[in-house]
Parts: structure tokens; C-alpha cells; sequence
């Protein structure tokens, strides 16, 4: 079965487009070759495209001369020689950068610097994020709430069963522990429900209680989703009106950036804030590798004030005021 590859990373160097091929130092043909994988990209059109890789090893040298080659070379106004290493490479290099002059790199030394320009970018976004959170704790009174579904053993067929309980948690920004209650979503008499499930118009009262008029901080806006499906009736923000911090940004987009400390949305969600905070780039992909949440209310809190505390100043916490 032929390998389709979703993305450049993914492909091996020794598999490479016919036009590649043909592009070498001393160029190899695919003709009358089977290619032996593929790749989904963009094309010079900015279009969507699948593109035909062979192996290198296995594709014949073209019919041209080494004459032939070395006035090709003569010719040649663009070097293979990699600008940082020094490497002297078999395929044409590509530029990276725009200041002073665009630098042609290997793709070792291209992917290196590649990795610096995000880690440099995430590190301008990391400032952004600290301020962001830092602004929490001086703004209205907050909670932080995590919602955990208690989803039953599949059946033997691998089908899901219904959900028959939630774990509702809510914390201080200090870390204090407002509330830990398992409610009950099921019937007196279904199998599956922890041990101390109370009934849900009790738990539900008791969450009611422990957010009502405060802010909501949340690991992700599906918590809310959650949150409007076990208390319909009640006045809660949906994901829509959460927000998520802080989105993507670029230093040369800084006059766009919201200065406002949010102070008017109900409920915010850190997942976003907490992974570009972290920074962490995946060395292939050179994309931000996704923050784990951190499983509990109260912990979610601590990752609050590690974040608020980059710079070294511990956060004000806002006092928050308990029925």
C-alpha cells in the first residue's frame, strides 16, 4: 500500500517530486517508475494539491554528460553551498529571512533557524499571556470550575454508554477548594454511579452557589457547553461569550492587540493562554505542542499563578466573597 504523507515534515529525505529530481546536483529521472509515495500540499497556485514522490536510490541518472553538468555549474547564479554550515548540498537551498540580506540554508540550518524565529515569536506572546493572566487576579471576584464527566466502561460491541455522573469542582485563585460534589445524572438504579453521588437538584444547587455572580475560569469552553447542559434554567455564560485570552499574534501586529484586562466577560477558558505560555514547539512540526490540563480545580489555579508570577511578582488575588 502506497504512503500518503499529510505534510512536508512527514516525507523522508530520499523521496523526492520529479521536479526535485531533475533539480540535483546531478540530476536523476522517475520515468517509467511507479511513485512510492505521496504528499498532500499547496501548490504554486496556493492551491491545494497531492504531489508524487519517488526514492531517490532507486530512480537512473538523466543522459546528460558530465560536460553538460559542468557548464550547467558554470551557468548556475545561485549556490548550494549552505551559508551557515557550509554544507554542499545535492538539491537547490532556499532563503530564509529578509534582514540584512536572505540567507540560503541547508535544510538542517533552514529548520534551526526556523525554530528560533518561533521560539522568538512565543516568547513575545509568552509576555502577553503573563499580563493577561496577571490581570485576573486584580479584576472582579473569580472561580475557577472544572466540570469531569463519569463515562461508564463501553459496551461489548464498543458502543458508549450514557453519562451518568459529573464531578463539579471549584476553586479560589488562591487555591482553596470551594466545592467537590459528584452528581448524579442516572437513575436510582443504574449501575456505573460513583460511590457519594448526590441527587442532581442538590449538586446543582450547591454549583449555583459556589459561582453565582463570579467570574468563571475554566480549562476549556466545552466546560461551559457542559456546564448549560446540567443547569439549564441557570444564568450562565456559554462558550461564545468566554474568552479565550489571547489568540495568535505577531510583534508587527501589536497596535491590534485588546488592552482592555477583559473585565467584562463572564468566563474565560486557559488552555490557549496555558499553551502558549508554556511554549513548547514540537522540533518537527515546529507547532506548539498542546498543554495538558491539569486535572483538577485546584491545580488548575496553581497553573494561574505560575503564570501570573513569570516576571517574579507573586499575583494580588481579588478577594473573593462566599454565601
Amino acid at each position: 500500500m502506497t504512503v500518503t504523507y499529510t505534510g512536508w515534515w512527514q516525507v523522508p529525505a530520499q523521496l523526492l517530486t520529479k521536479t526535485a529530481l531533475a533539480e540535483l546536483d546531478f540530476p536523476r529521472t522517475c520515468e517509467g517508475r511507479v511513485p512510492d509515495a505521496f504528499v498532500e500540499g499547496t501548490n504554486w497556485r496556493g492551491r491545494k494539491d497531492v504531489f508524487a514522490l519517488f526514492d531517490v536510490h532507486a530512480c537512473t541518472p538523466t543522459s546528460s554528460t558530465a560536460t553538460q553538468l559542468d557548464a550547467a555549474q558554470r551557468r548556475r547564479m545561485k549556490s548550494r553551498a549552505c551559508q551557515d554550515c557550509g554544507a554542499h548540498c545535492q538539491a537547490p537551498l532556499t532563503t530564509v529571512g529578509e534582514n540584512p540580506v536572505p540567507a540560503r540554508l541547508c535544510p538542517a540550518c533552514r529548520h534551526i533557524e526556523l525554530l528560533r524565529c518561533e521560539q522568538s515569536r512565543i516568547g513575545w506572546c509568552r509576555a502577553l499571556v503573563t499580563a493577561d493572566v496577571a490581570a485576573l487576579f486584580t479584576g472582579p471576584p473569580a472561580v475557577v470550575m472544572q466540570l469531569a464527566l463519569h463515562e461508564p466502561p463501553r459496551t461489548e460491541r464498543g458502543s458508549r454508554r450514557p453519562v451518568t455522573a459529573v464531578r463539579a469542582q471549584v476553586a479560589g485563585l488562591d487555591g482553596t477548594v470551594l466545592l467537590d460534589v459528584v452528581i448524579r445524572l442516572a437513575g436510582p438504579r443504574a449501575k456505573w454511579v460513583p460511590d457519594g453521588a448526590v441527587d442532581k437538584a442538590e449538586g446543582v444547587a450547591r454549583l449555583r452557589e459556589a459561582i453565582g455572580g463570579k467570574r468563571l475560569v475554566v480549562w476549556s469552553a466545552d466546560e461551559l457547553t457542559e456546564l448549560r447542559k446540567l443547569d439549564p434554567t441557570g444564568d450562565h455564560p456559554n462558550w461564545m461569550s468566554a474568552d479565550p485570552w489571547i489568540t495568535p499574534r505577531t510583534p508587527d501586529r501589536d497596535n491590534e492587540r485588546i488592552t482592555t484586562t477583559r473585565s467584562q466577560s463572564r468566563a474565560v477558558h486557559a488552555e490557549v493562554a496555558a499553551t502558549q505560555w508554556r511554549g513548547e514547539i514540537d522540533q518537527q512540526t515546529r507547532r506548539l505542542v498542546r498543554c495538558l490540563a491539569p486535572g483538577t480545580a485546584d491545580r488548575l489555579a496553581l497553573l494561574l499563578r505560575r503564570i501570573a508570577a513569570t516576571d517574579g511578582n507573586q499575583p494580588q488575588l481579588a478577594r473573593v466573597e462566599t454565601d
